[in-house]
């Protein structure tokens, strides 16, 4: 966020389970902004409630590891408070 306003938005078909497409959604949206995000300090909101706890995994596979290096933490946000990522 900058000023309190989301800088961007990444929208893209996907099939797979709803944790799996938030996970995947979240590493191309860290991927395709990495030129801003490395070095800084970002908050990724998501309304994924299990996503909240993806920093405390023991074990990282695939995706999950793409996100070692980053400087960031996960919100919980109730859908019905979510609403501008899902207009997408």
């Amino acid at each position: 966020m900058q000023q309190g306003k989301p800088l961007a938005f990444l929208s893209q078909a996907l099939l797979k389970s709803v944790y799996e497409r938030e996970l995947m959604a979240i590493v191309l949206a860290v991927q395709k902004w990495r030129h801003y995000l490395l070095g800084s300090h970002f908050v990724i909101k998501t309304d994924q409630r299990s996503l909240k706890y993806l920093l405390e995994q023991r074990l990282l596979e695939g995706d999950q590891q793409k996100l070692l290096g980053y400087d960031f933490e996960i919100q919980y946000k109730e859908g019905k408070d979510n609403r501008a990522g899902d207009a997408l």
